[in-house]
């Protein structure tokens, strides 16, 4: 869904935003290898909601949501919710990627090439949650810029407290700003660095925030505490009883405890805690809910425990079963008398047998494939010896080819760290990967599903390299374009086939010079 900027809007100067679906960061991995971080329920609130809420409560007139993985879900989520007739007041449009994207300056120059900014804008993630208004902050950023060309950038900052559930754990940020005029002196993350030549010459101002809420939803540590924030209210009037999406009907109860219509809570349960039960949910007896959100649909055995955690829609927990501070997608199956320990993050359609006391043994197996593959890059190693070692990881843990390919190609293309490579540089470091390791793919690839899944990746990020045919067979690679021929204009994977156009025409010709010979 790509538009141009309406003609009545060009014509006049209009508040604009660009809003980036991706966070092109791994935290909410393996969950965001199928759901789109923009569209994870916060209080089974889609995050995207929110930031385009608080954007249109700030005047802003016109929205360009920027997506490059999972773009036709994020697509479709704005055409079938309805989300331009509930943002009457503004035109939103959304942009998928027609190339591959590492960072939001990746991002952002794809954004510039369609030519649809037409003055200063509004930039900010799709997981922002916030009641601050920006009038202020703009006014000030368009006054600083008539006296000061060079004051490129107004950053929106908020003090919060090393001990915040809302601050990455990760996080070692150090910042400097001048007291007097707000200039940003310094921003320094550790582990990260930035080419002065990116900033030089220009000035960045900041506004720190004092008396509003926002935040960003980085990480499942920062789900947890901005999920409690909206649902103690700090959020106003982010909150679950304001009910902005259509069909939600939540009222709130006594002890904060939030309800759609259709709950069934047995005689015996004890649902507390600032917590809130989408419709269709029911909590069977003897079981207790705290400080917890269940989605529409969730089924809560007897006898259970849910504690600090997060359950999608349709998630069944059996009975006796135990879940504290995790987080269940949608369809997850916990069995009886099974126990989701904390930290845990369940993808979509995941089942826990009954009686398990731990979940870990999938995410170890995950995490030693990994570390082999990483050794044998640091190391140099054959392709044998990785292959031998990761066969015997697979046959002790009764593992699928499958299992072993998605951790083995992770960890070759985090190797590349292509996010800090520019794009010239970046077929060139495919290629030599591919060249060096595609033999070890070429193992674990033994059936069409496994070679859909490794193209898909493969062709996102190396479209034009040749080495492809050196991982993946002729005749897979040809089907899939064949298949994404279907695909209609403008979607992602239509652009994907066009952006492989070159290697695609390469690869007919080897063919038909084979057919010759």
């Amino acid at each position: 869904m790509v538009k141009q900027p309406d003609s009545d809007l060009a014509q006049q100067s209009v508040l604009q935003a660009v809003v980036l679906a991706d966070s092109f960061a791994q935290a909410f991995r393996p969950v965001s290898y199928q759901v789109p971080k923009a569209l994870m329920p916060l209080v089974n609130v889609p995050m995207i909601e929110y930031t385009l809420e608080f954007l249109a409560a700030s005047g802003v007139q016109e929205i360009f949501v920027f997506c490059c993985a999972h773009a036709e879900q994020v697509i479709s989520y704005v055409r079938d919710s309805q989300l331009e007739l509930r943002l009457a007041s503004v035109r939103l449009h959304v942009l998928a990627a027609k190339s591959p994207c590492f960072s939001a300056g990746d991002a952002l120059r794809e954004v510039e090439a369609l030519g649809v900014i037409t003055s200063d804008f509004v930039l900010c993630h799709a997981d922002v949650v916030s009641n601050l208004e920006l009038g202020s902050v703009i006014a000030a950023h368009k006054a600083r810029r008539e006296s000061d060309r060079d004051a490129v950038m107004t950053t929106v900052l908020r003090r919060v407290p090393a001990g915040s559930r809302s601050h990455r754990a990760e996080d070692a940020t150090l910042v400097a700003t001048s007291g007097e005029t707000g200039r940003l002196l310094l921003y320094e993350q550790a582990g990260k660095s930035v080419s002065q030549f990116e900033y030089l010459g220009k000035t960045i101002y900041t506004h720190v925030i004092t008396d509003a809420y926002a935040t960003r939803v980085h990480d499942p540590r920062s789900f947890d505490g901005v999920s409690r924030d909206i649902l103690r209210r700090w959020a106003y009037p982010h909150v679950p009883d304001s009910n902005g999406l259509p069909g939600a009907a939540y009222k709130c109860g006594r002890g904060g405890v939030y309800k759609e219509r259709g709950v069934s809570l047995a005689r015996s349960c004890v649902v507390e805690g600032a917590s809130a039960l989408g419709a269709g949910s029911s909590v069977g007896e003897r079981s207790v809910v705290r400080a917890s959100v269940l989605g529409r649909g969730c089924c809560v055995g007897s006898g259970c425990t849910v504690e600090g955690s997060y359950l999608w829609a349709d998630v069944r927990v059996g009975e006796g079963a135990a879940v504290r501070g995790a987080i269940c997608c949608d369809g997850v199956v916990i069995g009886a008398g099974a126990v989701v320990p904390s930290g845990c993050l369940l993808g979509p359609g995941v089942e826990v047998p009954a009686g398990a006391d731990e979940v870990v043994p999938g995410e170890t197996f995950f995490s030693e494939v990994e570390a082999t593959m990483q050794r044998g890059i640091e190391a140099d190693h054959t392709v044998e010896n990785v292959a031998l070692e990761v066969n015997s990881l697979k046959f002790a843990q009764n593992r699928t080819f499958a299992d072993c390919l998605q951790p083995l190609l992770l960890t070759l293309l985090s190797s590349l760290q292509l996010s800090t490579r520019t794009k010239k540089e970046r077929p060139r470091e495919i290629k030599r990967c591919l060249k060096r390791w595609g033999a070890l793919l070429g193992r674990f690839v033994q059936s069409q599903a496994d070679q859909d899944v490794l193209l898909a990746t493969l062709i996102s990020v190396a479209t034009e390299s040749d080495a492809l045919a050196d991982v993946l067979s002729e005749e897979a690679i040809l089907r899939w374009a064949s298949a994404a021929e279907a695909a209609p204009c403008g979607s992602p994977t239509r652009a994907l086939l066009d952006s492989a156009a070159p290697f695609l025409t390469w690869l007919q010709e080897a063919e038909e010079d084979s057919e010759e010979d």
